[in-house]
């Protein structure tokens, strides 16, 4: 293990950042090139989900090749030092790779929607059933990911 890095592993802290970041950035292969995207995301028991349109370039990706990659992060702030070239950013993240499935399932479709509704703050139950049909609800299987850190002194 990296000596700069003594929570590569930590599951506590990649736990953590799984559970309160708000943004997440995939990236997919675009005919051989990449693509990222960033978007909203739930995580619950395990498993990222996220919804797009039915149809588009992002379903395209996914279908073509389901393996990704993602990146999230929080805590982020500048740190000026009032130098130039010498502030630094505090951050949490976590980086990994995954496969994507569109769901099928209604149900699984629903829980991965409240997943994400929830990991924006809504503790509604209440869901547009007309707008749970129009959406492709997706999940991600996380196959690994590691955490980083800012290296800015006591920093926790």
């Amino acid at each position: 293990m990296p000596k700069n890095n003594p929570y590569l592993n930590d599951q506590q802290r990649i736990q953590h950042v799984l559970r309160t970041a708000y943004i997440m950035r995939i990236a997919c292969l675009d005919a051989g090139v990449p693509y990222i995207v960033p978007l909203n995301f739930g995580y619950t028991d395990g498993k990222i989900y996220f919804h797009a349109a039915k149809t588009g370039k992002k379903m395209d990706c996914f279908n073509a090749n389901p393996q990704v990659g993602f990146q999230m992060d929080n805590d982020v702030a500048i740190i000026p030092s009032g130098i130039p070239c010498k502030n630094s950013v505090k951050f949490q993240s976590v980086i990994g790779r995954g496969t994507v499935t569109i769901v099928d399932d209604p149900q699984e479709k629903r829980y991965g929607l409240l997943s994400l509704s929830r990991q924006l703050g809504n503790n509604s139950d209440e869901m547009d059933q007309a707008a749970i049909d129009q959406t492709a609800v997706l999940r991600l299987d996380i196959i690994s990911c590691t955490y980083k850190q800012s290296p800015v002194k006591g920093y926790k």
